[in-house]
C-alpha cells in the first residue's frame, strides 16, 4: 500500500530552519547556509514592530551601584565593571573567530564594537569614571547620597560609552536589515550585559497615549503630514516607537533612574475644519 506524501508547508520548513538557525546563533555561530527564500519577498507591516521588540530589557536585576556601601567600595565595583565589559568583549571576539566569513563591512563594525569602542569603555573607568566618583563621594553624607551620585555618573558613562556607541548604531542596522542574524547576535549578548548591571528599557507600546511626563520625546517626524489625524481619538496616541528609553533599575515602582530619553512617533490632531 503507497504511503501518501504530504503536502510541503512553506510556513513549517520557515519555522523548522529558524530553530536550527536560532541554535546555532546560541552557540556564537550565524548559519548562512540555512536559509529560505519563500515567494513572499515583501516585507511585513510589522517588521518594524520585531526590530524594536528585540531591544526590550524586563527590569530584572537590580542597579549594580547600589551595591556601593562606601567610597572604599568604588575601586572593586569599577575592577567588577571592567571585567564584565572584558568578558563581553571576548565573546564579541570568539564570535568573530567562530564567523570567518562574515561580510567584510558587518566584520568592520563588530571589531569597532569589541576592540575600539569596548576598549574606550573600560580607559574611561580607569581614568576618568573611577577618579569623578571618588571626587563626588567627598561630598556624600550617606549611602543614599553615594548612591544619588554614582547612579548619576554611572548613567552618564553608560550613555555614552554604551548606548551611543554601540546600542543605537545596532537599532539603525535592524532597521535597514531586519532578518540580519549578526546584529541579532550582538543585540542578544549586549541586552544581557545590561540587564546583569540592572538596566532596562521603560515599557511602552503602540497605541498608548503620549505622556509628557514620561522619559520619551515627540520625533520630529510627528510632524509630518501621514501621522496629523483629524480623529480625536488617535490624538496623541504613539504610532511608532523609534528607541526605547533606558533607566537603572532602582527598585522603584516608578521614577528609577533615567539612562537615556527614548523616542517616539506621536500622532498630531488637526480638526476637519483647520487651514
Amino acid at each position: 500500500m503507497k504511503q501518501e506524501l504530504s503536502l510541503y508547508n512553506v510556513a513549517d520548513a520557515e519555522n523548522l530552519l529558524e530553530q536550527i538557525k536560532s541554535f546555532f546563533m546560541s552557540k556564537g555561530i550565524i548559519a548562512k547556509k540555512f536559509s529560505f527564500k519563500s515567494s513572499e519577498t515583501k516585507q511585513s507591516a510589522d517588521d518594524d514592530f520585531k526590530v524594536i521588540k528585540q531591544f526590550f530589557i524586563h527590569p530584572d536585576a537590580t542597579a549594580f551601584y547600589l551595591k556601593l556601601n562606601s567610597p572604599d567600595d568604588i575601586d572593586e565595583l569599577n575592577m567588577s565593571l571592567e571585567m564584565q565589559i572584558k568578558n563581553l568583549q571576548d565573546k564579541l571576539n570568539n564570535f568573530l573567530r567562530n564567523n570567518s566569513e562574515l561580510d567584510g563591512d558587518l566584520r568592520e563594525k563588530i571589531e569597532t564594537f569589541a576592540s575600539s569602542n569596548l576598549m574606550k569603555a573600560k580607559k574611561a573607568i580607569k581614568f576618568g569614571l573611577t577618579k569623578s566618583l571618588k571626587q563626588d563621594s567627598k561630598e556624600c553624607n550617606s549611602i543614599s547620597e553615594l548612591h544619588e551620585a554614582s547612579g548619576r555618573r554611572y548613567g552618564e558613562f553608560f550613555q555614552k560609552e554604551i548606548l551611543e556607541r554601540i546600542v543605537y548604531p545596532i537599532y539603525d542596522g535592524l532597521r535597514q536589515n531586519p532578518a540580519d542574524d549578526v546584529y541579532r547576535w550582538v543585540l542578544q549578548e549586549i541586552n544581557v550585559f545590561l540587564s546583569e548591571l540592572g538596566i532596562y528599557t521603560v515599557n511602552i507600546s503602540v497605541g498608548d497615549k503620549y505622556d509628557e511626563n514620561s522619559p520619551y520625546v515627540p520625533a520630529e517626524e510627528s510632524r509630518s503630514e501621514k501621522y496629523i489625524t483629524t480623529s480625536l481619538e488617535q490624538k496623541d496616541s504613539i504610532k511608532k516607537i523609534l528607541r526605547y528609553a533606558y533607566a537603572f533599575n532602582e527598585g522603584k515602582v516608578t521614577d528609577n533612574r533615567q539612562i537615556d530619553e527614548g523616542e517616539v512617533i506621536v500622532m498630531v490632531y488637526r480638526a476637519e475644519d483647520a487651514e
